[in-house]
């Protein structure tokens, strides 16, 4: 699932006025997305739709890059998480302490600023490894509720 700018993509139109760019070999179900561009800091926590169960489940706002011929990068951390078990049993909650997404795939998953939170000790170093390894060019370009619903299904992309 992670998006390499010179991967082959496809346009999935979700609205008339709103295009959304998905790997050709991923499946879409069920989910339309708004896409309103929000304001956002390092340190904020927004709301997401997420399963029933989860709903303290929160996006934190890590880092923000600008990547030449790439866009903008937001770097997150999930808290609160619904993780698959083997075995299909119910999730667990967990923290992924480091994410990178398109913005645009950000846009479509916040709902509501929650305020301000903590991030996880190690995100600076997972930032600076994700640099230093990918140079920013490697990102989820899906929203955060179709990744976790990918984590869900075992699905790699």
């Amino acid at each position: 699932p992670w998006h390499n700018p010179g991967a082959k993509m496809k346009n999935l139109p979700l609205q008339k006025e709103n295009m959304y760019c998905v790997p050709e070999n991923m499946t879409i179900t069920g989910r339309i997305f708004s896409v309103a561009q929000k304001y956002y800091e390092v340190g904020q926590s927004w709301t997401y739709e997420t399963m029933p169960g989860f709903e303290s489940s929160r996006i934190l706002i890590g880092a923000i890059e600008d990547i030449p011929e790439v866009g903008e990068i937001i770097c997150i951390t999930l808290t609160n998480a619904p993780m698959p078990r083997p075995g299909g049993s119910a999730p667990d909650m967990a923290t992924i302490p480091f994410i990178p997404f398109a913005r645009e795939a950000i846009d479509q998953s916040v709902r509501e600023l929650n305020g301000d939170d903590k991030l996880p000790d190690h995100f600076n170093d997972l930032h600076a490894d994700w640099m230093k390894e990918t140079k920013g060019e490697e990102f989820m370009p899906i929203p955060v509720p179709l990744f976790l619903d990918m984590l869900a299904s075992g699905s790699r992309g």
